[in-house]
């Protein structure tokens, strides 16, 4: 049951996302509450959340802003007060807004006068919310089945919007956020289609233990691959970056034969990744490339599988188009015949 709930899920990403797109003016109209024009920023979550924080704090800092972003449990453990007032605004992204680690800390800090607090949440009603100077609704349904999709897509662009209300190219970027429905839509009819031809070929055992890696803001999208795969299809892939791999040796991690995916977004240079490939392709059980923007990659080799997002959105909204097919791949792997899985 949980399993179809999931399914359901995935498709009605689109449709979910388009609520919170109708809602940018108003969203728009609550952050002009900020009057910080080079704010000090930090964000929290848990989980999926904290996978939702690392694009927005990435796009902040390549707007020169700076931001950073941490797991909510590890700060209650380590952070002193006084580290908190190096900050000029702290966000919090929590989906119930009754996370007890986030309940913890927005209580911690309620007393800084100077320190804004913001939450990103799809429960505007929940504690955290109302111990808030700034919610954000996500304007998102709540998710029946195990696993994120439709509560992470709308966390990331509610956060992506309040990062562009700091930038001069605000207008310009909304725009691009208002084709996401139309874009994520596009990409879970590719993946649809493109993971049942992959699993006509490779079994539920080839993707057990396999690597999935990417590089910038699509980290974001690999981290929550791999809670998703691992939580609904009970696989035992593991996240790690293209810098990583590049600068560490593929060869200790591919010593046996693992399955290699990867997600490459549109300003990865093409001829270092061609030659991160060849490096692996000889000691690896297969590739899977799903990019958008490298075109033509010359990896003519029998064990790889190419896939090629068409789209001109920015590279920070990218990595939400990798997203459905490591959902799309859970949902098969986990409905697969136990003869064929």
């Amino acid at each position: 049951m949980l399993v179809s709930k999931f399914a359901n899920e995935i498709e009605e990403q689109p449709q979910n996302l388009q609520r919170l797109i109708d809602k940018i003016p108003l969203i728009k109209g609550n952050l002009s509450k900020i009057r910080s024009k080079n704010p000090r920023i930090v964000f929290f979550g848990m989980g999926s959340s904290f996978y939702a924080a690392i694009s927005p704090a990435y796009l902040f800092i390549s707007h020169g802003i700076e931001a950073n972003f941490f797991d909510a449990s590890e700060i209650l453990c380590y952070a002193s007060d006084e580290w908190f007032r190096k900050f000029d605004i702290v966000v919090f992204i929590t989906q119930s807004g009754e996370t007890s680690e986030i309940k913890s800390l927005i209580d911690r800090i309620a007393g800084f006068k100077n320190l804004m607090k913001v939450v990103i949440t799809a429960h505007p009603e929940s504690y955290v919310a109302k111990k808030a100077d700034i919610v954000i609704d996500t304007y998102s349904d709540e998710e029946k089945a195990i696993g994120a999709t439709k509560t992470y897509v709308n966390s990331v662009i509610a956060a992506f919007i309040f990062v562009l209300s700091f930038t001069e190219e605000y207008e310009k970027e909304i725009d691009f956020i208002r084709q996401m429905p139309y874009e994520i839509m596009n990409s879970i009819k590719k993946a649809n289609k493109n993971v049942e031809m992959i699993l006509n070929i490779k079994t539920a055992d080839d993707f057990d233990s396999s690597v999935i890696s990417s590089t910038g803001f699509v980290l974001s999208s690999v981290y929550q691959s791999v809670l998703t795969i691992n939580a609904i299809a009970s696989t035992n892939m593991f996240p790690i970056s293209i810098g990583m791999l590049e600068h560490h040796g593929p060869e200790r991690l591919f010593f046996k034969k693992r399955g290699f995916i990867a997600f490459i977004p549109s300003s990865l240079n093409k001829q270092s990744f061609v030659r991160l490939y060849n490096a692996i392709i000889s000691t690896c059980g297969f590739c899977w490339i799903i990019s958008c923007g490298p075109k033509g990659l010359p990896l003519f080799d029998k064990l790889c599988f190419e896939d090629e997002i068409i789209s001109d959105i920015p590279e920070y909204l990218q990595s939400l188009l990798f997203l459905p097919y490591m959902q799309i791949l859970s949902y098969k792997i986990t409905t697969m015949p136990e003869e064929m899985s």
